[in-house]
């Protein structure tokens, strides 16, 4: 390479200043980190309801929207993949559980189709 053939990949340019502030400008104007810390907790109050009604659920832990939801059996991969099929994004952490890393504009009406499909998904360990 000679001087001036080759940019950085981490430069800044007239375009990603331009999105950065952008970004930032919408986190702002519609207070997301609020919006995260309301709907995480009313996120984990529904997933502490399905943890009282399903003794397969050992443990719900995380801090705002990011959440962890631990079982008492190996169903992650398989609950991931039935997410999938039903439009929803999980994480596997380990054959127990499970992360939840919803978007900062997450909505009640996602949360509730989420809590739905998990309790739905939970009634055959009903009697765990």
């Amino acid at each position: 390479f000679t001087p001036g053939t080759h940019g950085s990949t981490f430069g800044g340019n007239a375009a990603s200043c331009a999105a950065g502030v952008a970004v930032v400008n919408y986190l702002l104007t519609n207070n997301l980190p609020r919006n995260a810390k309301k709907l995480g907790d009313y996120l984990f109050k529904k997933l502490f309801k399905l943890k009282n009604k399903y003794k397969i659920i050992k443990e719900v832990r995380g801090m705002g929207l990011m959440v962890g939801v631990e079982f008492t059996k190996p169903i992650a991969s398989d609950l991931v993949n039935s997410g999938l099929k039903n439009g929803i994004v999980l994480n596997k952490i380990s054959d127990f559980t499970i992360r939840l890393l919803p978007p900062l504009v997450i909505t009640k009406k996602n949360i509730n189709y989420f809590i739905n499909f998990l309790d739905n998904y939970l009634k055959e360990f009903k009697d765990d």
